[in-house]
């Protein structure tokens, strides 16, 4: 489905977060669930020890927008999303 280099970029360690890329065992969810909760990977970031809080929100808005140049869909769902970009107009959905 993806490429090897989405792979590598979803398994890499940055140097504020530890990124895991895995199956979404919620894809199937009951309908009328919100739509990203429904997407088939889901991305598991953790703040490395240590790391500044500022780092941390720049780490999760490059992935983002690394995705999202990508044509991929990405939402992040964490303490400080209003610290983050909106999604580009071209890949918001309804």
């Amino acid at each position: 489905m993806y490429s090897e280099s989405i792979r590598e970029f979803f398994d890499r360690n940055l140097p504020a977060l530890t990124v895991v890329a895995a199956h979404n065992d919620y894809e199937d969810g009951p309908r009328g669930t919100a739509a990203f909760l429904l997407w088939p990977t889901v991305l598991e970031c953790e703040a490395v020890e240590g790391a500044a809080p500022q780092d941390v929100v720049t780490a999760v808005r490059e992935i983002r927008q690394e995705l999202w140049g990508r044509r991929i869909l990405a939402v992040a769902a964490c303490d400080f999303e209003d610290e983050l970009p909106d999604p580009p107009t071209t890949l918001v959905t309804v």
